[in-house]
């Protein structure tokens, strides 16, 4: 079973006054195969890249967007980890994905009481899928306080 999913996730802490803001934006609507393409959620992710440029806040140089068959595990993964490298405490951390999301048996820690975790499918669909408590474990190396 699958549905479609948004993840907009924010993170904001304080530290050296000098505020940058950075996001990781996904959007898979052509999955691996025809069976389960999504209509428009490519296009929901360029309408949050889109909108976020209308600040001057944000910068192309400090967002990241994936698109369609680059939204691999590894690579969301990867990009992630790229924002967390180059921000730091008071900056201001966004995650974005709109895809197919699904739930696995719960696995270890084990804390789900209907006993699944949810799941973020990436370009693969059924296989390497982001279990909720990975994605946790991703952001919270992100070097916020919160």
């Amino acid at each position: 079973m699958s549905l479609c999913l948004f993840f907009p996730l924010a993170f904001i802490a304080v530290a050296d006054a000098a505020v940058q803001y950075h996001a990781v934006i996904v959007g898979i609507s052509d999955y691996e195969g025809t069976e389960y393409d999504l209509n428009y959620c490519d296009d929901d992710a360029w309408a949050v890249y889109d909108k976020l440029l209308e600040s001057t806040a944000w910068a192309e140089t400090n967002m990241e967007q994936i698109l369609d068959s680059s939204a691999t595990k590894t690579n969301i993964q990867a990009a992630v980890q790229r924002m967390a490298s180059r921000a730091d405490a008071d900056d201001v951390c966004l995650f974005y994905f709109s895809g197919h999301g699904s739930f696995a048996t719960d696995t270890a820690p084990f804390d789900e009481t209907d006993g699944y975790d949810e799941c973020m499918c990436p370009y693969h669909l059924y296989t390497n899928q982001i279990l909720d408590d990975e994605l946790y474990n991703w952001l919270n190396a992100l070097p916020t306080n919160q």
